[in-house]
Order: structure tokens, then sequence, then C-alpha cells
């Protein structure tokens, strides 16, 4: 089925979706959009269109008789969206504060967990930056060994500290 890009996620079919906390929700969103937003940069394709592909067939399924939490839509696609449209403008910010490294030297799975706790600090002020550095470094742990996630925690404090001053 070919999907338009101007297609809504609320013109989606409805689905039925196991439970999962609010903060669960929003952390399952987190993972799903550096997931999504990696997937967009190795093979392409159009961000809208993977935010619909996620919807539709990952969030709040079984799989192999494992249940998985949905994701909060809304941020899932806030996130992908605003991370893509402001890329450039993240880039410079991780940029600065990196230490004696070059953001073309990071692996780009490192880079797009970057980019979005970056995001998500700047533009989702209601949300503690604890909880935001927390959940992006337990994402890298997911993906990484020590090393990452520890730089990436470093990276983030740096930059928390600068945005919510």
């Amino acid at each position: 089925m070919a999907i338009k890009k101007d297609t809504k996620v609320a013109e989606l079919p409805e689905k039925t979706i196991v439970g999962g906390s609010a903060i669960a929700k929003r952390t399952a969103a987190r993972l799903a959009a550096v997931q999504a937003l990696y997937q967009v940069e190795l093979v392409g394709g159009d961000v809208q269109e993977i935010i619909i592909e996620y919807i539709t067939h990952r969030f709040g399924y079984e799989l192999d008789g494992d249940a998985y939490v949905p994701a909060d839509e809304e941020l899932f696609s806030s996130l992908c969206h605003g991370i893509s449209d402001r890329q450039e403008d993240l880039d410079v910010i991780i940029e600065e504060s990196l230490k004696n490294r070059s953001i073309d030297k990071l692996e780009l799975l490192v880079l797009i967990i970057l980019r979005a706790a970056v995001f998500e600090l700047l533009e989702n002020e209601k949300t503690d930056a604890g909880i935001i550095v927390n959940d992006y470094v337990n994402i890298a742990h997911g993906f990484f060994d020590k090393q990452q996630p520890s730089f990436v925690n470093g990276v983030l404090d740096r930059i928390s500290r600068d945005i919510r001053k």
C-alpha cells in the first residue's frame, strides 16, 4: 500500500493496543524516534512515511508472544519531524559541546541519539532535563558497551546545563 505524504496520523485505522504507563510510552517514543531516524539515514525515505510505518506496524503489538508498550505517538511524531527539520541547528549545538572531537567522527547512531536528546531538551521544557538525559543514555546502553553511553552522558550533561540554565 502506498502511503501519501499528506496522510495524517489521526487518519490511520484504529488498532488494538497493549497497555503501558505514560512514562513507558514516552520512553518507547524516544527509542522509536532514534530507530526511525537511523532507518531514514541508512536507507533514505520520507520521514512522514517512516512515522506512519512505525505507528501502523510497530507500536503496541505482540511479536513472537511478547507484548510491546506502545509509544506516545504524538511525542514520536514530534521528535521525528522536529529532529529532521532542525538537524543542522542540532548538529551545531552538538559540535560546540564536543571536546577535541569532530561531529564527523561520531558513529551515526550516537549522533542520532544526541540529536534527539538535544531537540527534546530545547523543545520539551515541561520534562525535567535529567529525565530526558537519562532516557537517551539508557537508549545508548541498549546499543553500545560502556564507552558510548558514558560519552553520550557527558555530552548531554554539558548541553543540558547550557540549554536549561
